[in-house]
């Protein structure tokens, strides 16, 4: 029995595609014409999903030929963006990974006292790197 057309589920109802000779390839803008964004057939056997792709805008006949087995348009998958809520998730964790980590601090020993700066804004560097200063400064982290 020559097979004239596949068949394929669409939401809640089966269509009926013509295929370009009887048990040959089906045209895949044929296809594309009810489901735009298919690039082939697939159908369920032995619990497994088997893929039926086009081919230089043709899908040929899976092995056995098409049958009266019902297909369903193989579909790029959708990959949702990402809410708002998942934006301000991945927000927060960077902003708790930040501040869990240990901060350095600069302490000032207490038996020591730095003077005051007087200096201008080019004298900063030169006012810390004083040997003076620097046994009040203690680095720590």
């Amino acid at each position: 029995m020559a097979i004239n057309y596949v068949k394929v589920q669409g939401v809640g109802s089966v269509h009926q595609f013509p295929l370009e000779t009887d048990d040959g390839p089906l045209r895949l803008s044929v296809l594309q014409s009810q489901y735009p964004t298919a690039r082939g057939l697939i159908y369920t056997e032995a619990d497994a999903k088997v893929v039926v792709p086009a081919q230089k805008e043709v899908i040929k006949p899976p092995r056995g030929g098409w049958g009266t087995r019902i297909y369903s348009a193989l579909l790029p998958e959708v990959v949702p963006s990402p809410s708002k809520d998942d934006t301000r998730l991945d927000i927060q964790s960077q902003l708790v990974k930040l501040l869990s980590k240990p901060q350095t601090q600069l302490v000032m020993a207490p038996e020591r006292k730095i003077s005051p700066f007087d200096g201008k804004v080019g004298e900063v560097r030169e006012f810390i790197t004083n040997p003076s200063c620097i046994p009040a400064l203690l680095h720590t982290k």
